[in-house]
């Protein structure tokens, strides 16, 4: 025979480990384009979009100075279907983590 403890104050302690948790908003897009300056500055821009979006979504939980943000790009080499994540930086820092990792 097998037995099933739960304790009586389960829902209680679900609920504060649910109010206490960091809120968590991510965005993903996808721009498929070749490793060049100006499809960084497309990337750019659009991680500012995402940026912004997610700052709309956690605005009713936090306040803008408690929110941490984080840039990173997906890269792939030539047409594997694996990619790699490396922070959004200038040009000849995003390739030189990418070329380090593959």
């Amino acid at each position: 025979m097998q037995r099933v403890l739960i304790h009586p104050l389960a829902s209680v302690l679900s609920a504060f480990g649910i109010g206490v948790a960091d809120r968590l908003a991510m965005r993903r897009a996808s721009l498929r384009l070749p490793l060049t300056s100006a499809a960084l500055d497309a990337a750019d821009v659009r991680l500012h979009e995402l940026e912004r979006q997610a700052r709309d979504e956690l605005a009713t939980y936090s306040t803008d100075a408690a929110i941490s943000v984080e840039h990173w790009l997906e890269l792939r080499a030539g047409d594997s279907e694996t990619s790699l994540s490396v922070p959004a930086s200038f040009i000849r820092n995003v390739l030189s983590v990418f070329r380090l990792h593959i």
